[in-house]
């Protein structure tokens, strides 16, 4: 059985990001203000991405397929994007002896 087939993980997943919600969002706003770029603060906006869009898609759809929409969105997103990118300009840069 896959883990997105799971039951129990399912429901814990949504709890988690239902729950964490609005405290997320709230540390979100806080520390904002002190985003420098750096990949923590990448990886803070994603996290919050993720949750947000979660919980909204959860309004019309079962966890699997908001769980699979949501996953669908951040693969899209520019941070994710740039990061993609950076990583996949570093194995270049290696394979042709740059670093």
């Amino acid at each position: 059985m896959d883990w997105k087939q799971d039951v129990e993980v399912m429901d814990s997943l949504s709890a988690l990001f239902q729950e964490t919600r609005d405290p997320l969002n709230r540390f979100l706003n806080a520390i904002g203000s002190y985003n420098d770029g750096s990949p923590m603060f990448a990886f803070l906006q994603i996290y919050g991405v993720m949750t947000n869009r979660f919980v909204d898609h959860l309004a019309n759809h079962v966890e699997t397929d908001a769980l699979e929409l949501t996953i669908s969105e951040i693969a899209n997103h520019p941070t994710v994007q740039g990061m993609v990118a950076s990583m996949m300009q570093k194995q270049i840069d290696r394979g042709l002896h740059l670093e």
